[in-house]
């Protein structure tokens, strides 16, 4: 009996490992949200608002653009601290422009552990407010690596400025990895500036442009999620959160699943 009992042990080993090698890999779901500094339509500042919005959408990556770290208008806190602490995210801070005492940038937020990250300022004209894009690269749960990125472009109605910062970002994307890069690009689909990154990115929202801009009642995008080199996923679907109060622009969202081979 105890032979019997010994052989099936062994046989069903390898279908045990076999079992947890199945095991399903989820979903990537990355949003895009320009959160206007935690100021709402209503003009009150509130970042535990903002990270509710977050939850809700049950994002694994956040890339988060006009953040402010110890300005005066946003009460001397460091929001992505903040948002980190409310959402139990890991995050990463880049500076665009020193602001009020404090500094104002873009942000990402990481439910996966962040083994590297760094900033890249973007180029301005005189007279026109300095950008910034961040890179992190994180740890998936199959110990494979991305590389994600939040971005924010100039939001004046010159292009000249745009089109410089995105060929500044081209240049430095890192090659061949798998990358995510998320943000306000300030511009619609069919810009000369999106039409650029577009050839080096695919646009995960490329069939059905969706409109994210002003929150109360969106009429264009002008938020973006680009992808390139995702052996481990597609873009299933994209969605604009219905949220119109939080911030002046309403958040993006896309889901990646992942490739079954």
């Amino acid at each position: 009996m105890k032979h019997i009992i010994t052989l099936l042990a062994i046989v069903g080993l390898p279908f045990i490992a076999l079992s947890a090698e199945r095991t399903p890999t989820p979903p990537l779901r990355v949003l895009t949200y320009n959160i206007h500094h935690s100021r709402g339509t209503d003009n009150k500042l509130n970042p535990k608002r903002i990270a509710e919005v977050i939850k809700k959408t049950k994002a694994d990556l956040v890339a988060l653009q006009e953040v402010d770290v110890n300005t005066k208008r946003s009460g001397i806190t460091n929001q992505p601290e903040i948002l980190s602490k409310l959402t139990g995210f890991h995050h990463r801070f880049a500076k665009a422009i020193d602001f009020q005492g404090g500094q104002y940038g873009v942000a990402i937020l990481s439910r996966f552990p962040i083994t590297r990250s760094s900033a890249i300022p973007l180029p301005a004209s005189p007279g026109h407010e300095k950008r910034a894009i961040l890179f992190i690269t994180i740890k998936l749960p199959d110990q494979s690596q991305l590389t994600f990125a939040s971005t924010h472009l100039d939001h004046t109605r010159d292009p000249a400025n745009r089109i410089a910062q995105t060929q500044t970002i081209i240049k430095n994307l890192p090659p061949k990895v798998p990358l995510i890069l998320a943000g306000d690009l300030n511009a619609i689909p069919t810009s000369k500036s999106v039409k650029l990154i577009t050839n080096h990115l695919k646009n995960a929202t490329a069939k059905k442009p969706l409109a994210t801009f002003p929150s109360s009642k969106p009429n264009r995008q002008i938020d973006y999620i680009l992808y390139r080199n995702l052996h481990r996923y597609k873009p299933a679907k994209s969605i604009v959160i219905d949220e119109k109060i939080a911030s002046d622009h309403r958040p993006l969202l896309t889901i990646f699943s992942p490739i079954t081979r």
